[in-house]
């Protein structure tokens, strides 16, 4: 029984904290789309691999980034741009009309009138060398050469994503009044309320809308977004911001209304334990509360065979 009521906590409090990160990546999203940061990280992580302090190459981003197969991409600024259609833009600006210039030449010859950094010609002839002059093979490996310099961005923009997610999480649980320490103590006195919630958190977890929000919060730059950022992250607040006011009717500690402070210090400690567990992320809560409900699942028959 103590080990069916731990569980049942556990259970509720990973529910609260995945529909706040749900939250906390909605409003993310719309600060993101408002202030473009996709599209600018992505800028930035090509102008890092193409561009250079050269005062005659500093523009072949920009170049390649006009070429009609990338600036066609979608109608506002591009935040995503597939390997193949940046390496034949980037090869194109290059090396203008390449079947008609490539006859028997080597790539030197072909680069040596290209406005490029130098080190981004060394990069190419690099990356050329043993390919005995084939295109395709070239193709393949700038291709690779891209997709890396993608998955470092990718990186940097999760770890400023992290950053955010810990403001906007602060912020949530200040203005909610989500204080995880009231939040435990209340479930911890009402096992019936706990049950509740923990039952509704397993339905939650199985939900196919819940597994498409939670992989939706994943995408960065070099990822093609599956849904439009603007629509998901409307829908997403929406729905997480009916089910917390549901969840605020339901008896938890949620909200400020006439609710009075008895120690600000343990205030503050459970609302700074709030936001440093919503920033972890959507997905993490996900995976928990999936794993959770299958060890629940599993005890649930066995509880009911010793009251028997």
């Amino acid at each position: 029984m103590i080990q069916s009521n731990f569980l049942d906590i556990a259970l509720a409090m990973a529910f609260v904290y995945l529909l706040l990160s749900l939250m906390c990546s909605a409003v993310h999203e719309f600060i993101a789309a408002w202030l473009s940061f996709r599209h600018k990280h992505l800028l930035s992580a090509i102008r890092n691999l193409l561009d250079s302090g050269e005062p005659a190459a500093t523009d072949l981003s920009r170049r390649v980034m006009a070429h009609p197969l990338v600036a066609r991409i979608s109608t506002g600024k591009p935040s995503y741009v597939p390997s193949r259609l940046f390496v034949t833009a980037l090869l194109d600006v290059l090396i203008p009309n390449q079947a008609a210039n490539a006859g028997g030449k080597s790539l030197d010859d072909l680069l040596a009138g290209a406005s490029a950094p130098e080190d981004v010609k060394t990069a190419l002839r690099s990356l050329a060398r043993d390919v005995d002059g084939s295109w395709s093979e070239l193709r393949d490996r700038v291709e690779d050469w891209y997709d890396h310099a993608m998955d470092r961005a990718s990186g940097g923009y999760k770890r400023m994503s992290h950053y955010w997610m810990c403001g906007i999480g602060l912020a949530l649980a200040l203005v909610l009044n989500v204080d995880t320490l009231d939040l435990c103590g209340v479930l911890a006195r009402d096992s019936a309320m706990a049950g509740k919630l923990a039952d509704r958190a397993m339905e939650y977890a199985r939900s196919a809308e819940t597994a498409k929000a939670v992989e939706a919060a994943k995408s960065a730059p070099g990822t093609q977004p599956t849904t439009d950022p603007v629509a998901r992250a409307s829908s997403e607040l929406k729905t997480a911001t009916e089910i917390v006011r549901t969840l605020g009717g339901s008896g938890l500690p949620i909200g400020w209304n006439g609710r009075k402070c008895d120690s600000l210090p343990l205030k503050l400690l459970g609302l700074l334990l709030t936001a440093a567990c919503v920033s972890l992320g959507a997905p993490f809560w996900f995976d928990a509360l999936n794993k959770m409900t299958n060890v629940r699942t599993t005890l649930k028959p066995t509880a009911k065979a010793e009251k028997k």
